[in-house]
């Protein structure tokens, strides 16, 4: 199981990488396979990867999607991630096996189900 870690700064200051370093270090056993964070201003994620299904670095968190403006983290199994692809309005080139990626640009389209 991975684990993952974020703050949200509400004093105007931000994120540092040290803070974040710190909380994934007390969380790093549940993802030794790599280590990964984002930051930008007030917010920032960590994230320690246990590989699973991906085992290449294209499953590596957070994940960024510069185009969209979002940044993804998370912790658990879709296991209809392979379907989820193909219910999309417009296809995707996937260059990984990454179970996340595809709910992610699913769920930007649609938004969370209520």
């Amino acid at each position: 199981m991975c684990g993952i870690c974020g703050q949200l700064r509400f004093d105007h200051k931000s994120v540092q990488s040290e803070t974040l370093s710190t909380m994934m270090s007390k969380i790093a056993r549940r993802g030794p396979d790599a280590s990964g964070q984002w930051a930008e201003g007030k917010i920032g994620f960590g994230h320690q990867r246990l590989s699973i299904i991906d085992l290449s670095k294209y499953g590596a968190q957070p994940m960024a999607d510069e185009t969209l403006n979002l940044v993804l983290v998370f912790n658990g199994t879709i296991y209809n991630y392979q379907s989820l692809r193909f219910r999309q309005r417009s296809p995707t080139q996937f260059e990984n096996q990454n179970q996340g990626i595809g709910h992610h640009d699913q769920s930007h389209d649609e938004g969370p189900e209520k």
